[in-house]
């Protein structure tokens, strides 16, 4: 059907909206330290493996450093111009050991609660050697100091699967759910050679969540030697967990129930396998509002990404054939992150990094929604960043309120390593300070409870809710032609923005 406005519709909003402004999409943005870089040497040897924004736009980065022989979980934050915030932790830098001195502990992944709390989780060692651990977990106050409510003075670790004597656990992804009780994925340990999909709950004190799976733990066992999950997907609407990760360099995929059991309406018992039936290395993963999810790898020294339909077949209007393989330059050796980014305007960026020449760059890929390499990006989609000699590694990246990407890793030699942060424009920025048409209206604005969505949709329109800092905290199915009720009771207060298919963003107030 032909999209249409309404009379109603048809009016200036009385709040701000969406706008799309042109950013020189692909350029590095000069206003962010020096020419849109960021070196950080604090201590000699440190790496970013996760990046997240506050809500007052500093940046929040995790990974590890080392002090001797012992690797601690270390957290950084940078202003909002790229300078270390030296009112944070020590001098911008909060390490902490998870486990005691001499162990191999690592932070994978980070979370910024509504309260502003950092949460971080990765693997809590329990030798020197990174060869065995726990899940690890710890919790820091806005100003760097451990929070001493969540845990054992801030921390908790803790053993998944049957292998508790050696285990191999670790923490990969973490989100929160809206009653502010924590789901992490990781790899489980089933024997000393085996592991298993492992999905944990937490309550916001960090313990142990017994009404999920009974003691808070839940492993799924693919069938292969070593699976471990690394990404996971909340559907706001019933609760469900969808897990993704890699099962014999395949995608490995498994629905879990609020409850933590599986759901056996997916796939075979709740377990689906995509063999790509190829030599893929598995990287990343992000999941489309449509059910769809984008897989990204190396193959052969290029940079894959294909298409899954919510079936577990190939995608075949994506790319060719359902995949598109992309050489960053000829006679390179390309690898992508964990970090596959969906623009809200469709376009798929891959972060990545790639050795050329004998030097090394981060590397940046953004495609179409079809799958193409996207001209309107760097113009040929491709944008290469150098921070020095020895390697430049990428590890992940986050989208800003304003729509500039931050993507963080680290650059150096071995055993000599900095942090290494890179802010570019991608042609979407937020205009809070221009009232539009648009093609839909809300009210009551600002809200409590319910809100009223009025417009001429298509049938089974999808909706999403994002956060002041991008994130998606909400979504649905519009089943009416005309208009919605969404309720948005359990949001915290503060700014949100509704986007509908193709219709514009439209911001609304939740107090």
């Amino acid at each position: 059907m032909n999209i249409k406005l309404s009379s109603v519709v048809a009016l200036t909003l009385l709040v701000s909206s969406t706008t799309l402004l042109a950013q020189n999409p692909g350029t590095l943005d000069t206003s962010f330290g020096a020419s849109g870089k960021v070196i950080t040497d604090l201590y000699g040897y440190q790496e970013i493996n996760d990046v997240a924004i506050q809500s007052d736009g500093k940046i929040v980065s995790i990974g590890r450093s080392k002090h001797g022989t012992d690797y601690n979980f270390a957290v950084y934050r940078h202003l909002s111009n790229g300078t270390i915030d030296t009112s944070f932790g020590t001098n911008g830098g909060v390490f902490v050991d998870v486990k005691g001195t001499n162990r191999f502990d690592q932070a994978n992944v980070v979370v910024i609660q509504p309260d502003g709390k950092i949460l971080v989780a990765g693997s809590a060692g329990l030798a020197t050697d990174n060869s065995t651990a726990h899940f690890g977990f710890i919790r820091l106050n806005t100003n760097g100091t451990l929070d001493t409510t969540f845990g054992t003075g801030g921390k908790t670790s803790f053993a998944v699967g049957n292998n508790t004597s050696t285990p191999n656990n670790r923490v990969f992804d973490m989100k929160l759910q809206s009653d502010g009780k924590i789901i992490a994925v990781g790899k489980a340990s089933n024997t000393s050679s085996f592991s298993d999909f492992g999905i944990v709950r937490l309550n916001a004190d960090g313990s142990l969540d017994s009404d999920f799976s009974n003691d808070g733990k839940y492993t799924v066992d693919l069938g292969y030697v070593l699976d471990e999950a690394t990404h996971l997907n909340i559907n706001s609407a019933n609760g469900k967990i969808l897990i993704a990760g890699e099962t014999n360099s395949n995608l490995g995929l498994a629905m879990i129930n609020d409850d933590g059991s599986l759901d056996t309406t997916f796939g075979t018992s709740g377990k689906m396998i995509v063999d790509f039936d190829n030599s893929l290395i598995f990287s990343g993963v992000a999941f489309q509002n449509d059910g769809k999810i984008l897989v990204s790898g190396n193959e052969s020294g290029d940079i894959v990404v294909y298409r899954v339909n919510a079936n577990g077949t190939l995608d075949t209007s994506f790319g060719t054939n359902g995949k598109t393989i992309t050489d960053l330059d000829s006679g390179s050796v390309d690898k992508s992150s964990k970090t596959l980014i969906i623009q809200p305007s469709g376009e798929i960026i891959v972060i990545g990094e790639t050795n050329t020449g004998s030097t090394n760059y981060f590397a940046l890929v953004r495609y179409t929604s079809s799958g193409q390499l996207d001209t309107t990006f760097s113009n040929d989609g491709i944008v290469l960043t150098n921070f020095g000699p020895g390697f430049n590694s990428t590890t992940s990246a986050v989208f800003q309120p304003d729509g500039k990407l931050v993507v963080a890793g680290f650059t150096g030699f071995s055993g000599q390593t900095a942090l290494a942060l890179a802010r570019y424009n991608t042609g979407v920025t937020l205009n809070t300070q221009s009232n539009t048409i648009s093609k839909i209206n809300l009210y009551p604005n600002p809200v409590t409870d319910l809100i009223n969505v009025e417009g001429v949709f298509e049938v089974n329109s999808h909706y999403r809710i994002f956060d002041a800092l991008g994130r998606e905290v909400k979504k649905g199915l519009i089943k009416s032609e005309n208009s919605t009720s969404i309720n948005v009771s359990n949001l915290s207060k503060g700014t949100y923005y509704i986007n509908i298919d193709t219709f514009d963003v439209v911001k609304f107030i939740k107090n």
